[in-house]
Parts: C-alpha cells; structure tokens; sequence
C-alpha cells in the first residue's frame, strides 16, 4: 500500500508539514479543503500513547482512509468498499447540505468532510464494538483530550443517525449511502466532544465491522458554539 503518509515518521514530524502533504495529494478532489480540515482537527488533539512502539495515525490520500495507531493496512479490495463509502457519505452530505453525513446538521459548520478510518480487529476479542468507544478513541491518540462521549441512536433500517432520519423519502445520494453501510456489522454510532478555541468540538464516528477483515467507518467532525 504504496502513499501513505504518517504523522511523526520521517520528515513528517510536524502538523503542517502534514497537512500541506495530504493537500498536495488531494489536489485533484473537490473537498481536500474539508478533508485537510477534519485531519487538522485529528492531529492536533493527538496525545502521545503510552504503549511501548506505537505510532501515531497516517492517511493514505488515495483512498480517503485514516489508519489507526498500529494497524495493518487493509487489502486492495477492502480499501476499495471503503473507498466507496466515503465518497458515497460525501454525496450524501452535499446532498443534504451539510458538511457530515454523520453530524447532519447538528453542527454550526460545514468546513469538514467525512473521511474513512481503519482499525483493524482490535486488542481484544471485542473489538472496536459498541461500549468499547475509549478504544477506539484510544486507536486513533484522542483519548487523552476528550471531555465526552455520548452514543448516538441509529435508525434500524437504514443505519443512519436518527439525527439526520428526517423524512419519509430521502435524496437518492442518502439511499446510496444507507446502502453501502450494509456490507458492515455491527454498526454503531457515538459522538466525542472537547473544547476548540471558542467553540465545543464534537468527533463523530460511524464504526462497524467489515467481515472477516476488520472495524472500520468514518469520522467526521462538528461544531457548537459555546453558550
């Protein structure tokens, strides 16, 4: 899995230097402008591990795909489905105007894109499962600056957070989107929230796992405005 860029390897030792990295890779997307945004706000809430050799996350621009803190790639034709629901939750977003398919428009902002995120199976037999979110927190070097975590209802049928299950018919881009969630089990959803600048920053997660391969989803952020 040849272009992936890791944070704190190499020449890739600070924030900018990352960023400006993943940048000049996206330049033929759309939304590397979101996209940059959402890795900006993953790296700078990163904490150092206290696990003897673990790295800190890299990002394969190619494939939209944040890899987790000691995982093994995924295979070619895993990236590719994952590939497809990252893009499809993009389609969905635009399709309902908001920046995250996942945080609807419960965010104030629309200046972050969802990306596709990769853990593997996991320390434990458990897994990245429901009521293991400190883990997957822990996974991606976030546990250390989080405030809260509250879980978020799904509906059952399509998968979609309840917080943008609004109608009884959705865009064509939304279905889509529901429907490339299918091939995940255990599908959950959960949000994490700290403080950024003068706001309260919310990570949102849609995780599931991928048979026999591992737990993977997306990640998107979202912004409230302290009161």
């Amino acid at each position: 899995m040849s272009g992936i860029i890791q944070f704190g390897a190499n020449d890739i030792s600070h924030q900018a230097d990352f960023i400006k990295t993943a940048k000049d890779k996206l330049k033929n997307n759309l939304d590397s402008e979101q996209i940059a945004n959402t890795l900006h706000i993953l790296l700078e809430y990163q904490s150092p591990s206290s696990d003897a050799g673990a790295s800190f996350i890299s990002f394969s621009p190619s494939d939209l795909l944040v890899l987790g803190r000691g995982s093994t790639p995924p295979d070619e034709q895993t990236r590719k489905k994952l590939l497809n629901l990252t893009e499809a939750a993009q389609d969905a977003a635009k399709s309902l105007f908001c920046g995250s398919i996942i945080a609807g428009h419960t965010s104030e902002s629309d200046e972050y894109a969802d990306i596709g995120i990769w853990l593997g199976h996991g320390p434990d037999d458990h897994g990245y499962d429901k009521g293991y979110e400190i883990e997957v927190l822990h996974a991606l070097g976030l546990d250390a600056t989080i405030d809260e975590i509250q879980s978020v209802q799904l509906d059952p049928t399509s998968y979609l957070p309840q917080v943008i299950v609004t109608k009884s018919t959705s865009p064509p881009a939304v279905e889509a989107f529901s429907s490339a969630l299918k091939d995940l089990t255990n599908v959950h959803c959960f949000f994490a929230t700290f403080e950024h600048e003068s706001s309260m920053m919310m990570v949102w997660f849609l995780l599931g796992k991928l048979l026999p391969d591992g737990w993977c989803g997306l990640v998107g952020m979202g912004v409230s405005s302290d009161e």
